[in-house]
């Protein structure tokens, strides 16, 4: 089955997007958390908007998982068995190499946990996702919003509560993104996966009128710029979904218009090869930060620059390798 350019060209966007935010974890020491129990304040717009832009890119992980996933079963029975490991090989890197580099005393479950449970999930319902992938998305999203609110889950001391719908520490763990809505976004992928093509400029239209609606006549007060657009990541709450899908639904409409690509052969690379890239990316500006680290923005946007130039011929390489043996 011929692989999409739509979704591999966006998925580089989001990786080379991504990479910002990791960048400034390790070469600047900034990086901000905007949970449903608290947030850490943005010291200025640069700040604010350097951060907010790389909030697009994990939605688009997930859509872009699931939309993937049912491709693939669509190829094979084979494709089913290989789904399965590949999700327990993401789980096997997140424990070792990722949660290395992160030097995080607690045990630490992040966006790489959340798509393997996810990857595995998808693979076990994927015969329901043609019909009822968009029902059950839309119905995990509320039911982890309601989670966050209520009692009974927030004072729970069970793991999987912690893992599936409340994030953060629990014992030696330290768990980032609560799998359960992210999941649910994955089954909208694979239910548009399903379809002959996507509305994209209208699910970006329906996205952005569902922002507005809970985002500003919810809150029904006069905002700042940073107030309006703030949202929460940790779990992901409508308001961030709605925007950041909207958003992303409108980049995956402008690529389809796009019909030279010699401009985004190179940011299809990096699309090719995602786990590659995200695995050399954290060394890459963890040694960076290393060798040297700045309180600078400038500092920050060079050596993120630099370093999506250095990695393009390893992930070039890597998608070879992969076509060729995997």
């Amino acid at each position: 089955m011929k692989r999409n350019r739509t979704i591999d060209i966006f998925r580089g966007i989001i990786m080379i997007i991504m990479a910002l935010d990791h960048a400034s974890f390790f070469v600047i020491n900034t990086h901000f958390y905007e949970g449903f129990d608290f947030f850490t304040p943005y010291p200025d717009h640069l700040a604010f908007f350097t951060r907010w832009i790389t909030h697009l890119c994990a939605p688009g992980f997930f859509f872009t998982l699931g939309y993937g996933a049912y491709k693939n079963y669509l190829k094979s029975t084979h494709q089913k068995y290989k789904m399965i490991v590949r999700s327990f090989f993401l789980l096997f890197l997140q424990l070792t190499l990722i949660n290395y580099i992160w030097q995080n005393e607690l045990r630490f479950f992040g966006v790489i946990t959340a798509l393997s449970i996810s990857l595995l999930l998808l693979t076990l319902i994927m015969p329901l996702l043609k019909k009822f992938g968009l029902l059950l998305g839309i119905s995990m999203i509320l039911i982890s919003q309601y989670a966050i609110q209520s009692p009974l889950f927030l004072e729970s001391e069970h793991l999987l509560t912690r893992l599936f719908l409340v994030p953060g520490v629990y014992q030696e763990n330290f768990i980032l993104y609560a799998v359960l809505p992210w999941f649910g976004l994955a089954c909208i992928g694979a239910y548009f996966s399903s379809k002959p093509s996507i509305p994209y400029l209208k699910l970006s239209s329906l996205s952005a009128l569902i922002f507005i609606c809970v985002q500003f006549t919810v809150l029904k007060k006069p905002l700042t710029i940073i107030e309006g657009l703030s949202i929460i990541k940790y779990p992901p709450s409508i308001a961030f979904l709605t925007i950041t899908m909207s958003i992303n639904f409108l980049l995956m409409y402008l690529i389809e218009q796009v019909k030279d690509l010699r401009l985004m052969k190179f940011i299809m690379t990096y699309g090719k090869s995602p786990l590659l890239f995200y695995i050399l990316h954290l060394y890459l500006y963890a040694g960076i930060g290393r060798f040297h680290s700045s309180q600078s923005y400038m500092y920050l946007y060079i050596s993120w620059f630099v370093g999506i130039l250095i990695l393009y011929y390893p992930c070039h390489f890597g998608y070879n390798i992969k076509k060729k043996y995997l």
